[in-house]
């Protein structure tokens, strides 16, 4: 115990060292990013490989029964990890409880799943649920096991090992789930695809993170632990039935296969929100969570979100922009009516983007009620709407999706910075203009291409006329806007301390 108690010491010597360098941050993201390149090729192979060799029926299945019981993975975890992330402090004894407190709450969320496989299948009218249903049930234990070994890596900044766990875990998955397709093992690849990712990523975790829990009694004091849990898994169990009654109603009033062309869009959408916020949150977080009542915490908080204006506001307009092609290319034929829902979603993307600060400072503060109230508004319209519109087809259930989340962000940006002592004109005034010149850029190329009609020159070269004309107006914005070349400055002096770590 005393060898563990010094090496902790040392550990949190060296985080609070790190995290108040701005390089140190730098280095951070710089690392979570690149790695997230890899893992954006890999889905990318993925997507198209698995389109084209299953029908969307399949991938309707799954999305059937993950809309359901993956509220399961928001339960088993029930904030623990991100408490663990914001916690000063954390003992050896409380890493080993949280461990086993995560593995028990795993193991009760299979156990629930497995008993739902039933019920699930009579709620869909599809017998074929059952057996898939039990069988995805390992799944949630596998990432339960995870946790505390994710959040060791993540209170230790070892970018590289997550990055590594980020990698490694979907490749192995998307390799096993491509060969049992090729098999013809139809939906059953996609969910050995889910296990055997979910294996990989636990077992890279635990090589990397050389942390053997140790016995759970005597019991630490979790109490402040377990109240910042449920707080936050209040936010997430909303926003998890926010997301996923849309695939509820679509899978059980359009069926298995619109409810695929639905579910490949939305995963099409999530990528650029997976690749760029996720791992900046696991760098963002413990930072800003070190840095409060700290002078700085301000001029982080409005770097971070220039930072995020520039990097994923024009990934989800320029996703929008060649959301037609980007569906042709990589999805294949069959797969045409997500391209528009595609489009769709990410305009409400664009919210969640500019909204992903206010949860890193929401979470830092430990000010989860006030995010709570905040998500509460924008989720129930979601809902509402998505329940009114999703018998006229999946244009209106991707539109009530992005309306909720232009209502969150509007709520968050009116009264939830206030609440919790930051300026909202500060981090609009820092948006304001990277979004007018994207979106600027946006509506005249989309109006070329409505006018001219580049899509009668097949999708390869209709992708490549919207980037170029892209690329040429950024480039001509570049030259002509000083205060554009003054932030571009600031986001390159970030990369720059970045490879100098």
């Amino acid at each position: 115990m005393g060898i563990f108690a010094k090496s902790d010491a040392k550990r949190e010597n060296l985080v609070s060292t790190t995290i108040t360098s701005p390089a140190g941050a730098a280095r951070g993201a710089a690392v979570s990013l690149v790695a997230q390149v890899f893992r954006f090729i890999i889905q990318m192979v993925g997507l198209a490989l698995l389109s084209r060799l299953l029908e969307p029926s399949a991938f309707g299945l799954l999305a059937m029964i993950l809309a359901v019981v993956g509220l399961a993975t928001v339960l088993g975890d029930f904030g623990l990890s991100l408490a663990a992330v914001q916690a000063p402090t954390l003992s050896q004894a409380q890493k080993s409880a949280l461990f086993w407190v995560n593995a028990l709450i795993g193991v009760l969320a299979g156990v629930c799943v497995f008993c739902l496989s039933g019920p699930l299948a009579i709620f869909y009218e599809r017998p074929e649920l059952t057996a898939l249903t039990q069988l995805l049930a390992l799944v949630f234990l596998l990432n339960a096991l995870s946790a505390q070994f994710r959040v060791e890596l993540t209170r230790r900044l070892d970018f590289v090992g997550l990055a590594w766990s980020d990698a490694l875990g979907p490749l192995g998955g998307l390799t096993i789930g491509v060969g049992m397709a090729l098999a013809g093992f139809g939906v059953w690849a996609l969910a050995w695809q889910q296990i055997a990712g979910a294996g990989f990523t636990l077992a890279v975790l635990v090589v990397r993170a050389r942390w053997v829990p140790g016995s759970l009694l005597p019991m630490p004091n979790l109490r402040n632990f377990l109240a910042f849990g449920v707080a936050t898994t209040s936010t997430q169990v909303l926003n998890y039935a926010s997301v996923n009654i849309a695939s509820v109603a679509v899978g059980k009033v359009l069926g298995a296969s619109t409810l695929g062309i639905y579910s490949r869009a939305f995963q099409i959408f999530m990528l650029p929100l997976q690749q760029m916020a996720a791992p900046l949150t696991r760098v963002a977080l413990p930072i800003l969570s070190r840095l409060v009542g700290d002078e700085r915490y301000s001029a982080y908080v409005c770097r971070a979100q220039l930072l995020m204006s520039y990097s994923l506001v024009p990934a989800l307009l320029a996703m929008a922009l060649v959301a037609e092609p980007v569906v042709r290319l990589v999805l294949g034929p069959g797969w045409e009516d997500a391209g528009s829902v595609l489009r769709i979603l990410c305009f409400g993307g664009v919210f969640q983007a500019l909204g992903y600060t206010y949860y890193w400072v929401f979470l830092s503060k430990a000010r989860m009620g006030v995010m709570l109230g905040c998500e509460l508004v924008g989720r129930v319209v979601m809902i509402a709407l998505t329940l009114a519109l999703a018998n006229f087809g999946i244009d209106y259930v991707a539109a009530a999706y992005s309306i909720g989340l232009f209502m969150i962000w509007l709520v968050s940006s009116a009264f939830g910075l206030r609440l919790v002592g930051i300026s909202a004109a500060a981090l609009l005034g820092v948006t304001l203009r990277p979004v007018s010149l994207f979106f600027g850029i946006f509506v005249l190329i989309a109006g070329a291409d409505w006018l001219l009609d580049f899509q009668q020159y097949g999708a390869f070269v209709h992708l490549g006329i919207l980037v170029t004309l892209s690329m040429l107006l950024f480039a001509i914005a570049i030259a002509a806007l000083r205060s554009l070349r003054s932030d571009l400055g600031i986001v390159l002096a970030t990369g720059r301390m970045a490879l100098k770590r």
